[in-house]
């Protein structure tokens, strides 16, 4: 399930589940011999299932909580187990959270909320006490209990960003759209972008206060003579490589245009999980980062996937992958010599692609899981290879390209 294997959690206990779980909706039933459910939620960080046992088989993975069984006293939510949040603090919790939604009310004896924005990187939910219930995780943010000078961001606390710096931030800031005016003391932005992957903060200073985080880059004060782009930034990847970048790069969009001195184009794809840029050089600055892969300079060979470069996979095994693959859609078909699919599920989180080989070249990466070829009695599901769960390694294919630049 996406839920069992999304985070590294051994698939082995998710022997013989049922082929049809729906992994974007909700949790089918599974074979009987299991008697438990490996959430999403629980699954997806590394939270340990066998505190999962005996979980109701119809909770909605990605709308609210349902009921548990009874001899659950607390809900193991998809924002406190998310990222390995204890959830010995989740217990008697309210069973009526909305997860992707508004924060509703907890149970009396508990004076804080767990936030979605703050458990879900492993914040300390110490620090969230008396935040007032009405929080909107996943738009604005509102107002906190006054003793609480400052907000813990969504921005700020979803990689551990130290709320700090975040001390007398304007509580009208939006943290999905546009960044908006902060209060005088402070003179830099710390944008999501920044602040999302443990980014220095001190490094914004003096950041232009209208910058679209999730859209276009927008003009930085002329001091600044980088972009700190969502993409750079999200992943910690070293910002000085991005000097002199065009100011008109669409983050989630087509790769534009950049500056004549630069060779190559710091892809979202590239950056956005560390992924050396070396290897993007005399890339062609038309690839679509968020659909399909175009095609790329002749003296490449070789496809640097979103799929393939987003979590640092090795680009030397997509050699001669076709130039037509829909990286968020259905996969598509290989060049003959490749008998795998480098899904992007495979890919995207270090998954060894040697493992995927016979892989049946209609698996719809996003939906739900197909019918696989009759030799395999797994799912290699999305949800199994996109936190770098290990199967079957079989020998790496022997079509290896190497990085080349000038090559």
């Amino acid at each position: 399930m996406s839920a069992a294997s999304s985070q590294g959690f051994s698939t082995s206990s998710c022997g013989q589940l049922h082929p049809k779980v729906s992994v974007h909706h909700h949790v089918g039933s599974f074979i009987p011999r299991f008697q438990y459910i490996i959430m999403s939620a629980a699954s997806s960080q590394g939270f340990s299932a066998s505190s999962c046992r005996q979980l109701h088989p119809k909770v909605s993975v990605h709308h609210h909580v349902g009921s548990f069984i009874p001899r659950f006293q607390y809900i193991i939510m998809w924002a406190a187990s998310s990222q390995g949040f204890s959830a010995s603090s989740c217990r008697q919790l309210h069973p009526k959270v909305s997860v992707h939604h508004h924060v509703g009310s907890f149970i009396p004896r508990f004076q804080c909320i767990i936030m979605s924005e703050a458990s879900s990187q492993g914040f300390s939910a110490s620090s969230c006490r008396q935040l007032h219930p009405k929080v909107s995780v996943h738009h604005h943010v509102g107002s906190f209990i006054p003793r609480f000078q400052y907000i813990i961001m969504w921005a700020a606390s979803s990689q551990g960003f130290s709320t700090s710096s975040c001390r007398q931030l304007h509580p009208k800031v939006s943290v999905h759209h546009h960044v908006g005016s902060f209060i005088p003391r402070f003179q830099c932005i710390i944008m999501s972008a920044a602040s999302s992957q443990g980014f220095s903060a001190s490094s914004c200073g003096q950041l232009h206060p209208k910058v679209s985080v999730h859209h276009h880059v927008g003009s930085f004060i002329p001091r600044f003579q980088c972009i700190i782009m969502w993409a750079a930034s999200s992943q910690g990847f070293s910002t000085s490589s991005c000097r002199q970048l065009h100011p008109k790069v669409s983050v989630h969009h087509h790769v534009g245009s950049f500056i004549p001195r630069f060779q190559y184009i710091i892809m979202w794809a590239a950056s956005s999980q560390g992924f050396s840029t070396s290897s993007c050089r005399q890339l062609h600055p038309k690839v679509s980062v968020h659909h399909h892969v175009g095609s790329f300079i002749p003296r490449f060979q070789y496809i640097i996937m979103w799929a393939a470069s987003s979590q640092g996979f090795s680009t030397s095994s997509c050699g001669q992958l076709h130039p037509k693959v829909s990286v968020h859609h259905h996969v598509g078909s290989f060049i003959p010599r490749f008998q795998y699919i480098i899904m992007s599920a495979a890919s995207s989180q270090g998954f060894s692609t040697s493992s995927c080989r016979q892989l049946h070249p209609k698996v719809s990466v996003h939906h739900h899981v197909g019918s696989f070829i009759p030799r395999f009695q797994y799912i290699i599901m999305s949800a199994s290879s996109s936190q770098g769960f290990g199967l079957f390694v079989c020998p790496v294919s022997s079509a290896v390209i190497k990085y080349g630049v000038g090559v």
